[in-house]
């Protein structure tokens, strides 16, 4: 059973809506995968209807850690909050809304990140991922590159304010 306390992944799976349809995405995934971000699951939660809270979201990993099943990671200097897998994320899924009573180890073939699209790649280190929160439930992403000069960020900036929006007379250039 690889130490993992079922009991705490059961508590998790009944504690909240965001807990309940995280596990039911663990369960029903293809693949297990070595590394979760926070807001990827986030995300997947938000697309199957939930209305997650950072701190449902922060909550049920550190239960997950608990239960022994990972390690969550705080993220520190533009690396993303994230929890590492120590054993399948698809068992864990099934123990906790199936009560299967068993957790097995990380598949071999596992996922590095969890489909993540648009995580860094390794030969792509000149960029970073910047996530800017627009609306409580709307996040935008932007990927730039790690030496952005205050020019193209400005030139960034111009850009936006060329969008149309409904309001033109109440925008500040």
């Amino acid at each position: 059973m690889n130490g993992v306390d079922l009991s705490i992944l059961k508590k998790l799976f009944v504690s909240n809506k965001t807990s309940s349809i995280a596990f039911e995405i663990f369960k029903d995934r293809e693949k297990d995968s070595k590394e979760t971000k926070l807001e990827r699951l986030e995300d997947l939660i938000r697309f199957q209807g939930g209305s997650p809270s950072r701190v449902d979201i922060v909550s049920l990993l550190k239960g997950l850690q608990e239960a022994g099943c990972g390690r969550f990671i705080v993220g520190r200097r533009g690396a993303a909050s994230r929890f590492e897998w120590s054993v399948s994320l698809r068992s864990v899924g099934r123990a906790a809304t199936s009560g299967s009573g068993e957790v097995s180890q990380i598949d071999l073939d596992a996922d590095e990140r969890d489909g993540d699209d648009d995580s860094m790649d390794e030969a792509d280190n000149a960029s970073i991922t910047h996530t800017f929160a627009l609306r409580p439930e709307y996040r935008v992403k932007l990927r730039l590159p790690t030496d952005l000069t205050a020019r193209e960020a400005k030139r960034l900036a111009d850009f936006l304010r060329t969008l149309p929006f409904d309001d033109h007379e109440n925008l500040e250039t």
